[in-house]
């Protein structure tokens, strides 16, 4: 499994600006996008910018913080107990658009009402 991860977390507005200015760079990420499951890889893009990837992360975090398995279903008590005082009303709102944007990447998958994490989401935390 190959882990292909771009993060602005850390940059400034214009070194991003920079970094998309190369119109290569940006052809690579979404040839990347679109390849991802053939060439058996995980693509993650930390943009502080967007909202619904930064709460993806903060989510993902707390599962490696949790030892999360294969299996293993989210979210957990643990997490309903302790992790959402993490977050703001606004990163709570977005949990559940979070947690689809995971199901969309294979990270997870509903079952019934709740998430259980998948090898490729295993992959994606380790």
């Amino acid at each position: 499994m190959i882990h292909v991860k771009v993060d602005f977390s850390h940059a400034s507005q214009a070194e991003m600006a920079v970094f998309y200015s190369y119109p290569e760079l940006e052809a690579a990420i979404e040839f990347l996008k679109i390849h991802k499951d053939e060439l058996d890889m995980t693509l993650t893009i930390r943009d502080p910018n967007d909202a619904l990837s930064e709460i993806k992360e903060k989510v993902l975090e707390w599962m490696r913080k949790d030892r999360m398995v294969v299996g293993n279903y989210f979210p957990n008590i643990t997490f309903e107990q302790y992790g959402n005082r993490a977050l703001n009303p606004k990163e709570i709102s977005l949990l559940e658009s979070a947690y689809k944007l995971m199901e969309k990447e294979n990270i997870l998958v509903k079952e019934k009402d709740r998430y259980r994490l998948t090898q490729v989401g295993f992959n994606v935390l380790y």
